[in-house]
């Protein structure tokens, strides 16, 4: 892990749009050949580009999901004092999808409910009740965040570029199970571990409880209890600092030559508790 106390990054992936709305068709397929012939005989596209054994994916874009995405990223960095925020993709080469993702974002921020709080202007620097706007492309965000992570507060991304970020930002502090996630919507939010099930660890005791715990305290965080939150936050840090956790923690901790003790989960899970 190269310093995981340098990465504190809040990832703001939209859930909705992009190549993960199911719209593909298989190769060889009939629906695949007609959406071939429509792009070839009526939108003009190169018969070398979709070759007869071609599956094609469609990934939509919305400006009205893209910005209301990007308006709860802005208002959550302007609520808790972040300064650097960037919005990632790859709009160099996806211009009416990408390329548009960005541009709305910079929309987003010129209207009146942001104006004077979000520069964008990349020689100015924010100040107090104020936080930067930048566009990166995806892979030098990826970049950045191995060389320079304790630069990013906030990062703004679809749905594709937002999965492969916040993976990589994760791995930076010890993996998946160090990280909390929410779906946060209009009206309602669901809050969870970002790691899938582990049926290997079951009733062994030895799974690590921080992804979980620390969505726990995000969803305090959502209903406006920050206190509370904050308490969970810092109970946790306060148990890593004592060197407890389960096998997987006391194994980073003994890459990094510390020694550690190892615990099972309802004791990490005890000892947490009572740090709060």
């Amino acid at each position: 892990m190269p310093e995981p106390e340098k990465v504190d990054v809040v990832v703001f992936r939209e859930n909705t749009d992009d190549v993960y709305s199911g719209i593909e068709f298989f190769s060889k397929t009939e629906e695949a050949q007609k959406v071939r012939k429509f792009l070839i005989e009526e939108m003009g596209a190169s018969e070398a580009g979709f070759p007869e054994d071609v599956g094609i994916t469609v990934k939509p874009m919305s400006e009205y999901k893209t910005k209301r995405h990007v308006r709860k990223a802005l208002r959550y960095a302007l609520e808790f004092g972040k300064k650097h925020v960037a919005v990632i993709g790859k709009g160099n080469i996806m211009k009416a999808t990408e390329g548009a993702f960005i541009n709305w974002a910079f929309e987003v921020a010129e209207e009146p409910e942001f104006k004077g709080k979000v520069i964008t202007d990349p020689e100015v620097e924010p100040q107090e009740g104020q936080v930067k706007l930048e566009k990166v492309i995806t892979d030098q965000m990826l970049m950045q965040l191995v060389l320079n992570p304790e630069y990013w507060d906030v990062i703004i991304a679809e749905n594709l570029n937002g999965d492969y970020v916040s993976d990589l930002a994760a791995a930076l502090i010890g993996g998946p199970g160090f990280v909390p996630s929410g779906n946060i919507g209009d009206g309602y939010a669901l809050f969870e571990s970002t790691h899938g099930t582990a049926w290997g660890k079951a009733g062994k005791a030895t799974a690590n409880p921080l992804s979980l715990t620390l969505s726990g305290a995000m969803l305090l965080e959502y209903i406006g209890w920050k206190e509370a939150a904050n308490r969970i936050y810092d109970a946790v840090k306060k148990t890593l600092v004592d060197r407890i956790g389960t096998p997987d923690i006391v194994k980073g901790f003994e890459k990094q030559g510390i020694s550690a003790k190892e615990v099972s989960t309802y004791d990490f899970a005890k000892e947490i508790a009572n740090r709060i």
